[in-house]
Parts: structure tokens; sequence; C-alpha cells
């Protein structure tokens, strides 16, 4: 006995070290997206004490998410304020995870069961990807395990008090995703089927702790006006529910790990599947254990349904409010909060719990006014694999000594081949862009970051300018990720679309690597250090370029007499436009913005007049974000102006500002400092 159950604990640590592997090994392999970069920066504000967060990043239909992600991350980053330090943290609580689905089969249905449940989940190519990224969705197979663990115990085993477990980790799962919502019902079923062992004074408890820890989020939607709107909004509009069989598929996906693939993107996929092992006996074998042991558990529940049936009418009706045992075993006596009292008891009970656990996302989400999405359907594990545990045990149990082993090795290699899908997989997604599927790794990141840094303190640069497609990282993933990752660095946002910004003193451009139409070659031609961040290959570079003091390039057109707006900007000059062959002309104009700029949004308008002042053309677009500007500033704005055909004669450009969303022109001010008009008249030659 003492020698088995050490094998059986050898066995188990090195499950647990394959799932450690897998999980926290190579963080720099992972995706580092626009969510992970906002949920992090959360994270960092909270652990350092700077903004205790009330909400978490919006989800995808706009509406903000609980702060429970926040605040779970946030424990990490009070050690280590590093980026690996979250997503190492994503990778610990799921190996805890697949301790806890060792835990959950080995008690009810032994050692066998323990271990082969936790090798498929340790294994799993989805659980994998779900484990190794800092995402909130990617925190709820602890959770939901140990919500599991919860019943477990305060149900079946009558230990009350592990109801408090339960509904907590009922509460943290729901507001760290609401997938979890999904879950709610089935904990309304297990306090309905077992009631009469529930200890209603500590479910009272748990209810109010429960709310306690969305009072912050309710103090957050209630300051924001968001839950009166919303509750106006839902008063008068009719939601569509539609039904669907989309969640039944990702249950399938999600257990199995068939179509990984899907992580190469649709450019890339078939690609990987011409590197990767063909391996359809992985899939058919664990699937094959998850339908048997699902349909084991259906049947043995039902088979103790009918002989509790049975035994009720031989007894004149009188029985537990639990589920009963079967075959001689008696029901547990007619007391309140009675434990189970048999194994076998035990097990029936159990297979209710599992049952409802894996049908309640599927179900759910079946009936739904929104598409369901695969991570949705997290909240089933580790239940597939516990139910393939069970099956793979009763059948080994039938065999010889000789046949366990060839048992066990098959159920090996099948892990085996899983794994060196997702290692191939893992290689690919690490060379080459897949555009549509996994994102650029993190390391590739924190390469161009730590080069930024060295070219900073190389330069002494006294900031770094985080060039991209926008100047808010709620908006744009490369603002997102820069930011938080040159968290400690002074920095600002340029949207070089529109915009480049030169500063007074030096300074290091992290330039995005987006077309030739924006105004990165300016940046370019003003650099005296250039250096490139490889990306993977298909991939743009990312450039870094060290600037000097005073590097703002010239004005083709320097204005005599700069033209002086209400809001402290400054016009001094321009370049001509330049037609294109699209019936188009980019045109440039050169300014400084004011030192205190009011916290309004700024647009300029572009009117481009023929002779007479009749408008052939308009271009509007933002200014550089005025929360943004600073005393020393030089700043290019760029537009697209529409160019008529054959356009001839001296033209005139009348560029003036106005107050976004409002629409109120900034006047022009005279020497006096009176207004005098609402916009700088500007004669124009077009560039040949």
């Amino acid at each position: 006995m003492v020698k088995a159950r050490r094998l059986e604990l050898g066995l188990l640590a090195a499950i647990l070290l394959l799932a450690c592997t897998l999980r926290l090994g190579w963080p720099g392999l992972t995706e580092f997206k626009r969510d992970e970069a906002l949920l992090l920066a959360r994270a960092l504000d909270v652990a350092s004490f700077q903004q205790f967060h009330l909400r978490g990043i919006s989800s995808s239909v706009g509406w903000p998410n609980f702060p429970m992600s926040v605040w779970l991350y946030a424990l990490p980053l009070l050690i280590w304020k590093h980026v690996y330090s979250a997503t190492l943290f994503t990778g610990l609580v799921n190996v805890l995870a697949v301790l806890g689905c060792w835990w959950l089969a080995r008690r009810y249905w032994g050692a066998p069961a323990g271990l082969a449940a936790a090798l498929l989940f340790a294994a799993s190519p989805w659980a994998i990807f779900h484990a190794r990224k800092i995402w909130a969705q990617d925190l709820l197979p602890p959770l939901v395990v140990g919500w599991g663990i919860g019943a477990a115990l305060a149900f079946i085993e009558g230990r009350r008090r592990f109801i408090l477990l339960h509904l907590l980790c009922l509460a943290a799962a729901v507001q760290t995703h609401l997938a979890a919502v999904s879950l709610i019902p089935a904990t309304a079923v297990f306090l309905l089927v077992f009631r009469r062992r529930v200890a209603w004074r500590l479910v009272a408890v748990g209810v109010a702790l429960a709310l306690f820890l969305a009072v912050p989020f309710l103090i957050y939607l209630h300051s924001a006006g968001l839950l009166t709107s919303a509750l106006a909004a839902g008063a008068g509009q009719r939601l569509e529910f539609h039904l669907g069989w989309e969640a039944w598929r990702y249950l399938w996906l999600l257990s199995s790990g068939r179509e990984i693939h899907a992580l190469a993107g649709p450019e890339q996929f078939e690609a990987y599947l011409a590197l990767a092992p063909r391996r359809p006996g992985a899939y058919l074998l664990w699937e094959a254990l998850m339908v048997a042991g699902v349909a084991w558990l259906a049947w043995l529940l039902f088979r103790a349904k009918g002989q509790r049936s049975r035994g009720d009418k031989e007894q004149g009706g009188q029985g537990e409010g639990g589920i009963a045992g079967e075959g001689n075993i008696p029901a547990s006596p007619p007391l309140p909060f009675s434990p189970s009292n048999s194994l076998r008891q035990q097990q029936v009970e159990m297979a209710f719990i599992l049952l409802v656990w894996l049908l309640a996302a599927p179900l759910f989400f079946t009936w739904q006014p929104a598409p369901v999405a695969l991570h949705y359907l997290l909240p089933v594990y580790p239940v597939p694999y516990i139910a393939a545990g069970v099956a793979f045990s009763l059948v080994i149990r039938q065999w010889s000594r000789w046949w366990q082993g060839a048992g066990w090795l098959s159920l090996t290699a099948s892990a085996a081949s899983q794994l060196w899908g997702w290692a191939v997989l893992l290689a690919f997604v690490a060379g080459r862009a897949t555009p549509g599927g996994f994102g650029t790794p993190l390391a590739f990141h924190l390469a161009a970051v730590d080069r930024a840094e060295i070219l900073a303190t190389a330069g002494e640069a006294t900031e770094i300018l985080i060039a991209g497609g926008s100047e808010t990282p709620e908006e744009d993933e490369f603002a997102a990720v820069y930011d938080v990752l040159l968290r400690d660095r002074p920095h600002r946002f340029v949207n070089i679309t529109r915009s480049a910004v030169f500063p007074d003193g030096s300074a290091v451009v992290v330039l995005a690597p987006l077309g030739e139409e924006s105004l990165a070659g300016t940046y370019q031609a003003a650099a005296d250090r250039v250096e490139r961040i490889l990306l993977r290959a298909g991939e743009r570079e990312v450039r870094l370029l060290g600037l000097p003091g005073a590097a703002a390039p010239a004005p083709a057109v320097r204005l005599e007499s700069p033209y002086l707006f209400a809001n402290w900007v400054t016009l001094f000059g321009y370049d001509p436009p330049v037609p294109r062959n699209d019936g188009t002309a980019v045109w440039r104009i050169y300014w400084h913005p004011g030192a205190n700029p009011d916290p309004a949004d700024y647009h300029f308008f572009n009117h481009l007049l023929d002779s007479s002042g009749q408008r052939l053309g308009q271009a509007d677009a933002a200014t550089f974000a005025p929360w943004q500007w600073r005393a020393g500033d030089t700043v290019i704005s760029h537009f697209v102006l529409p160019w008529p055909a054959g356009v001839s004669g001296p033209l005139t450009i009348r560029t003036g500002l106005y107050t976004f969303p409002d629409i109120q022109n900034v006047p022009l001010l005279d020497v006096a400092g009176n207004p005098s008009s609402d916009a700088a008249e500007l004669l124009v030659t077009a560039e040949e």
C-alpha cells in the first residue's frame, strides 16, 4: 500500500511538472495584445498603490467588466512588477486547477481515475493555451475547480462550511468573466436537490460576501451613471434571442483539442497542418473516453434514481433529500445535513454534480442574443477529463496487469501526440506571422522596449514617443502594448497617420509598422540613430529612431507672420499640396501648441477654394491630443485633401480650428490679442 501510494504521488508530481512546464515555460512566447496590456496596466496601478480600480477593462460590447481580474493580477505584481510576473501567475493558478482535477477524480473514483484525468487536463492543447497569458477568462479554470471542490465537500460530504468556498469561488468567477454566470443555475440546482444538507445561514453569509465583492463595481456604475442608463436602455430595448449549437461544438473542441490549428490564423493554418503530426488516434481515444465517461455517469445516476424509487415504494416513500445510493447500499439517514454514508452513494451524487456542471455552460449559451465565443465554455473545465479518467479507470480495472500497462501506455502516447502538435504550433507561431490567429509574441515587444531604453539612455533622451495608429491606448493595440511596457519611462503617444511631434529636447521614437502614407518617413529623415527590431516572418519590423534636440524639419513655406489662435496654437508654416493619382493631394501644416491648452479636443478644418472663392474640397482631422501638448513642441499635421482634376489658377486653403464635439470655431487673434477671423488664409501652389 505504501509503495503504491509513493508511486501515485511520484506520477502526480511528474504530471504537475509537465503542467508547469507547458503553462509557465517560455513566457516570451505568449500573446500580448490590447486586452492583455490594458489589464496589466490596471493591475500595476493597484499593485503600485496608484489607483484602486473599481472596474475592469471594457468588454467586447463596450460595457465595463468587474474589477476582480485586475485585483487578482495585482497580487503577483506586488512582489515583482514585470509583465512576466502576471503571465506566470496565470500559468501557476492553472497548474493548481490540474491538481484540483486530480483531487476530485481521485477522491471519488480512486488513483487511476485521478492520474488519468490530471494527465489529460495537463496535456490538453486548448487548456494550455488558455493558461499562458494575461487574460481575465484564463483565471476561470482554477476558480471553477474551487467551486466544484466546495460543492463536493458541502453537498456530498456534509462539510457545511465549504458552502462558503463554493459561493465565494462562484462570485469571484462571475466577477472575473461573465461566462461563469452559466454556473449560477447549477448552484441553484445543487441547493435545491441537496437542500436538507445545506446550512442556510452559511448560504446567507456566502451571498452577503459575494455581494460585498461586487460593491466597488456597483459604486463605479452608479458614479458613472451607467446603472441608470443601462436600466433605461434595457427597458426600451427588446433583445432577440437565437437558438444556436456553437456552444456544443466549442465544448467538443475545448475537450478534445481539435482545431487548435485555428491559432495559426486563416491564412497560415494549412501551412501549420503540413508540418504538424497527424494524430486522429489521440483525438478519437480522448473523445471515446470522455463520451464513455459521461455516459457511465449518466447511467449510474439513472440506475440510482430507479433503485431509489423502488426503495421509496418499499419503505412507504421515506427517504433523504439528496440522491440515494444504489445496489444493496441503504440510503443515508433522513437527517438534515447528513453526509453520504457510502463511497458508492458519493459516486452517484458526484456524478450528478459533474453532469450538471458539464451541461450548465453549453445549455446556458444555446439560447443567446449574441454570438458565442470559444472561451465562454471554459467553465466546463475539468469535467470532461474527470469523466474520461473515470471511464479509463473502469476499463483497465477489468484487465490483467499487462493489459493495464498497455492501457496506460496508450493514454500517455495520446497525450504525447497532443503535446507534439502543441510544440510544433508554438514553434510555428513564434517564427511567422499568423494574421487573425496568434498575436505577436511578448518577447518581440520586450526586445523593442529594451533597445528603446538603451537608446534613450545613450542619447540622454527626455522621453519616448510611441508612434502608432492612435494616441489612445484604449483604442490602439500598439499604443496599449508599449504604454504599459514603457510604464517607467516618460512617454507620449503619436498618431502618425495624421501627426508627427518633435519635442524641443532629444527623444526616441518607437515606430509602429504602418503604411508608407503615414508620417513615418518624416521621423526617419530627422533621426540620427535607427535600429530595427525584426518581428516574425511576414510581419513588418518595429523601428527605433533616435531624435536629437531641435530635430524638427523646417516647412517648405515659412510664414513671415505666424497665425496665433485663441487656444495658443501658432501656425508658422506649411508644405505645398502634393497631388496624387487618386484625385487627392497631401497637405501638411506646421504649428506649435500652447503651453496650457484647454482640455477640450480640437480639430483642424482645411477648405480648398478656387480663385472665385468656391469650395473645391475639405479635409478635417483631430489635432495632436491637447492633453499631451508640451512647450517647445513642433507638430506637423497631415491631411488628404480632395483635389479635382484639371484645377488651375491661384488657390487658397483656409485652415482653422474648432472644438470637438461641440463644433465651436477657435478665433484667430490679431497683434492686439483680439479675435480677427476664424481661419488662416494660405495662398498655395501645388507641387508637381
